[in-house]
């Protein structure tokens, strides 16, 4: 039987009966935002876990965070909020889906299109957040969990895309 290992300013582990192989480590650390706590994740094996384990997984962790007073249910506005104020991680991560459909949409290529003067910026943000996806970096939470596998999938259909410019 797996385990699920938290490992930094969150202690905790349990049991995963169905679904994991290997035991999933996550190291955690804390934000502080408005006075709350918020806490961010950083692990290995997470992208191959599939979406019905990674639930439950996301449902565990989201209890016990929540007896420790964090924010576990941080919606889009919150999101948005902490992106404008460059909160980091959550900075860059909060947008990645977006930023990568841009991305797809424009078919940025290294040509003279890629370094216009309006796509410098978002170069610079699909640097930061390919780091952030290789680094493997998430909200801890069911949904920012979701969200990095989402991303991550998603991530790994483009990189290897000869029409897109992940620099």
């Amino acid at each position: 039987m797996a385990k699920v290992k938290l490992l930094g300013n969150v202690a905790f582990e349990f049991d995963v009966k169905y679904g994991l192989k290997d035991d999933l480590i996550i190291e955690t650390s804390e934000i502080e935002y408005n006075g709350n706590k918020i806490f961010i994740g950083k692990g290995e094996g997470i992208e191959n876990v599939d979406r019905k384990t990674l639930s439950f997984v996301g449902d565990r962790i989201e209890s016990f965070l929540k007896k420790k007073g964090a924010i576990t249910n941080l919606d889009s506005e919150v999101f948005e909020e902490m992106y404008k104020k460059k909160i980091s991680p959550v900075y860059e991560i909060v947008y990645l889906k977006h930023i990568i459909n841009v991305e797809r949409r424009n078919n940025l290529i290294p040509d003279a299109l890629a370094y216009r003067r309006e796509k410098v910026n978002e170069v610079k943000k699909i640097k930061a957040l390919r780091d952030v996806v290789e680094n493997n970096v998430f909200v801890l939470s069911k949904k920012g969990l979701e969200l990095y596998l989402d991303t991550f999938k998603e991530y790994e259909k483009l990189k290897n895309d000869p029409n897109i410019c992940f620099i």
